[in-house]
C-alpha cells in the first residue's frame, strides 16, 4: 500500500458548487507508522470557511442540505456560526497545497474520500473556479466506501457495514460527528484497524465471525 491521505468536506449542498463549511484532511506516511486517533485531531489539516464571500462569488446553498444540518447535534452545528478562524476559498487552495508538499516529499500517494463524486467533484469545482493546478494525478483516487467494504468482505469479522463503530481503545475521544477532521480520524483509524487484522489473519483464519472489539485486541 502507498502512504495515503483521506480527505472530508463539510458543506451546505451536495453539489460541486456548494457553500464549503469545513474542510479535514490528514496524510499517513507509513514509514513513520499509522497515528493515534488523539494526533490525527491535533495535527491534521483542519480549515474552516467564509461562507459570505462564497456566495457573492455564486456558490450555492440548498435548503434541504440545511435542514439535514438542523437534525445533527449542538456539536456539529457549530460549524454553521462564523469563526475568526474562517478563510476564503483562495487561501485554502495555497494551503492545503503546502500541506501535501511537506508531507508527500512529491512522490504519488493515494487519496481516500466519501465518496469520489462528492468531495472529488467539490475539491476540482473550486480549483477550477480559481485556475488552481491538480494536487494528485487521478488515478490516485480511492473511494474509502469501497475500500473498506471489499476488506470486510474478506476478513473474518461479523460487522459488514463501511462506517463501523471504532473500539474505545482506538477512539477514545468523543467524537464529533460530521465535523470534517474528526470524520478524517475515523477513516485512518477504521482503515488502519482493517489492515493490520488483515495481515495478521491472512494466514490464520478462523471459522467463527469477530465482532469489531475481537478484532480491535489484535493490534492493541
Amino acid at each position: 500500500m502507498k502512504d495515503f491521505m483521506v480527505i472530508d468536506f463539510e458543506t451546505l449542498k451536495t453539489t460541486p458548487d456548494a457553500v464549503i463549511l469545513a474542510f479535514g484532511a490528514y496524510f499517513v506516511s507509513l514509514k513513520d507508522g499509522i497515528p493515534d486517533y488523539e494526533e490525527i485531531i491535533k495535527n491534521g489539516f483542519y480549515r474552516t470557511f467564509d461562507t459570505r464571500s462564497q456566495i457573492e462569488e455564486g456558490r450555492k446553498i440548498g435548503k434541504d442540505t440545511l435542514e439535514w444540518w438542523k437534525s445533527q447535534s449542538v456539536e456539529a452545528q457549530r460549524i454553521l456560526l462564523e469563526s475568526d478562524d474562517d478563510i476564503k476559498l483562495p487561501e485554502f487552495l495555497a494551503d492545503f497545497r503546502e500541506y501535501i508538499d511537506n508531507n508527500s516529499n512529491n512522490s504519488e500517494f493515494w487519496i481516500f474520500a466519501r465518496s469520489p463524486s462528492f468531495d472529488y467533484s467539490i475539491l476540482d469545482n473550486i480549483r477550477g473556479q480559481y485556475n488552481e493546478p491538480e494536487y494528485w494525478k487521478f488515478w490516485n483516487e480511492k473511494d474509502t466506501r469501497t475500500f473498506i467494504d471489499a476488506m470486510l468482505m474478506n476478513l473474518p469479522i461479523s460487522e459488514k457495514f463501511n462506517k463501523f463503530h471504532l473500539p474505545s481503545d482506538l477512539c477514545p475521544n468523543e467524537v464529533v460527528e460530521h465535523n470534517a477532521l474528526h470524520d478524517v480520524a475515523l477513516d485512518v483509524k477504521r482503515l488502519h484497524l482493517l489492515l493490520e487484522v488483515w495481515a495478521k489473519t491472512q494466514y490464520e483464519r478462523t471459522a467463527q465471525d469477530m465482532t469489531i472489539d475481537e478484532a480491535a485486541k489484535l493490534i492493541i
